[in-house]
């Protein structure tokens, strides 16, 4: 087995935590995220993983009416492990929580920023279907910024810009009824294995 070296101390590192509306409605009233509410959502859930010393907010962004991203410093800690005579980053302990496999934290994270981004795609389809009930059909658009552009702030509110990885959506309308969505995936880039697709054919 090859050696393990713990990191002697404890540091402050640059962590984003995705606040699903399921935690929104348990801890905050109203549509908004303050600072002081996303920490005590954070410090109280998962139950134990962090606490008020372990987590400083930096910044809260609301991305859509049910979803916001909060900004922290928390404390975390690393393991290394040689592998083939360079030092790698093996597991990671945030805040209280027990060390895990940097490798399953990663698949858990793009599972969590799939699962946003398919929510987001369907907020936007949403958004359309409610321009089309009040003007009688969809909006005219080149690509996904003028259409948001169209829908904000009236059918979507805040507006919906950007997917769980950052970057911009994609949309085309294939015939007079029909939009499609796309988000470029984890691997950021449109037009790939695990772009995700949403199309939505507002005639039925």
């Amino acid at each position: 087995m090859m050696p393990l070296v713990y990191m002697a101390a404890m540091r402050f590192v640059s962590f984003l935590s995705l606040i699903f509306l399921a935690l929104l409605a348990g801890g905050c009233g109203g549509r908004t995220v303050t600072k002081g509410a996303a920490q005590k959502l954070l410090v109280s859930f998962p139950s134990g993983i962090l606490d008020k010393e372990s987590v400083k907010i930096l910044s809260v962004s609301q991305i859509s009416a049910r979803d916001a991203i909060v900004e922290t410093d928390v404390r975390a800690a690393f393991k290394l492990e040689r592998v083939r005579g360079e030092w790698v980053v093996s597991e990671v302990r945030i805040g209280n929580e027990e060390w895990a496999k940097i490798d399953d934290l990663a698949e858990a994270l793009t599972r969590v920023r799939v699962e946003q981004t398919r929510r987001l795609l369907h907020e936007i389809a949403d958004s359309l279907g409610r321009y089309r009930e009040l003007h009688g059909q969809l909006p005219v658009f080149h690509d996904y910024t003028g259409l948001s552009d169209t829908l904000s702030p009236r059918f979507q509110s805040p507006a919906v810009r950007l997917d769980a990885w950052r970057r911009p959506f994609a949309a085309s309308r294939l015939d007079e009824t029909t939009v499609r969505l796309i988000s470029g995936g984890p691997d950021r880039k449109m037009g790939s294995a695990d772009d995700i697709v949403l199309v939505r054919d507002y005639s039925r």
